[in-house]
């Protein structure tokens, strides 16, 4: 710590002292960081969990590095500017984009090496990176879309090409990206099912305009899956693993099959002459563009779509907010807010 210099609360990760021994988070102080010429300095109110954020502390995720401050999402006031941003944003409340040079060989996302991350109370980002947060979402449900909403809209919309009134499967219900895929295919017309191996989870996505539910650790899973006529247009899946067979059985000839993640492992059997048979098209994403994320902002404000929050924790309470997504138990984002004792 240089002396007068001005510090901050931010959680960064600490990496065991073994390969194979998990890392581990705490709170600690952090300089203020100056922004760049083109850079905003943002005095943050709200962050959001993801499961990367999980991978990191297992060592599955890239570019981790010891003390970094990790998060992706996160929403907050401007505070100060750099010298080439044109317009003056200070004291707007934002969004920040956590992709960056998205499409680029130097593609990574916030609080990940090289780039610090929103779990502080201050962090600068390039101008280009935030919007204006919509005047209908608090700063909680502000930060709840940042990684995965950007993920489900392209998802849906880039790579799925989805229309109005076709039928769209979405799995792994209550995860982030699984309900923002559903609100946003809800709200653009099509026909939304969905999957989880809770049936609670099941009913509450109902309850947000799925049409219906199926339950796959039920033995007719298959069969009810597959019981919808005509099939699905489209399937949304961030699992993976040898189910990815059944939706291709699911799905109609010419079908797009869209992954973003693969968290039951690989699929070590996949039926590729049912692939080429039925001109089944399977397609990867990750994150997404500026313009995307831009494009999601208007879908949101168009439609004022409140993303669903499945519990809000202070920043000093995050190990309480690492426990319940580690639970697996939530339904929507969890959220942490900032409660500034830091002022510049």
């Amino acid at each position: 710590r240089v002396h007068g210099e001005k510090m901050m609360k931010a959680v960064v990760l600490k990496k065991g002292k073994n390969k194979k021994d998990d890392n581990t988070v705490m709170i600690q102080e952090r300089p203020i960081p100056n922004p760049s010429s083109n850079q905003l300095l943002i005095k943050i109110t709200a962050n959001a969990l993801n499961h990367r954020d999980l991978w990191m502390i297992k060592n599955l995720y890239p570019a981790i590095v010891d003390g970094m401050t990790i998060g992706a999402d996160g929403c907050g006031t401007v505070v100060s500017q750099g010298s080439n941003v044109s317009t003056n944003l200070i004291g707007k409340k934002v969004m920040i984009n956590p992709s960056l040079y998205f499409g680029t060989n130097k593609f990574h996302i916030l609080g990940q090496h090289p780039s610090a991350g929103t779990f502080a109370e201050y962090i600068t980002v390039d101008s280009d990176h935030v919007v204006e947060k919509p005047f209908f979402l608090s700063d909680s449900e502000g930060a709840a879309y940042c990684l995965a909403g950007l993920t489900a809209y392209r998802a849906l919309f880039t790579k799925g090409e989805l229309k109005k009134d076709q039928n769209v499967l979405i799995t792994g219900i209550g995860g982030g990206v699984a309900l923002f895929a559903l609100q946003f295919a809800v709200a653009f017309g099509a026909n939304v099912y969905v999957t989880s191996s809770c049936d609670e989870k099941i009913a509450k996505a109902l309850q947000f305009g799925a049409k219906k539910g199926f339950n796959y650790k039920k033995p007719n899973f298959k069969d009810e899956l597959t019981s919808i006529v005509g099939g699905y247009d489209l399937v949304i899946d961030g699992a993976g693993g040898e189910t990815l067979n059944l939706y291709v059985l699911a799905l109609k000839i010419g079908g797009k099959l869209v992954t973003y993640g693969a968290t039951a492992g690989l699929c070590n059997d996949l039926d590729i002459r049912r692939i080429f048979l039925k001109q089944i098209e399977l397609r990867g994403t990750t994150m997404g563009s500026k313009d995307e994320f831009n494009d999601m902002i208007k879908l949101i404000s168009n439609h004022q779509i409140i993303p669903i929050v499945d519990s809000v924790y202070d920043l000093n309470d995050y190990q309480k907010a690492f426990d319940r997504l580690k639970s697996s138990q939530q339904f929507g984002k969890v959220v942490m807010n900032v409660n500034q004792h830091t002022k510049i």
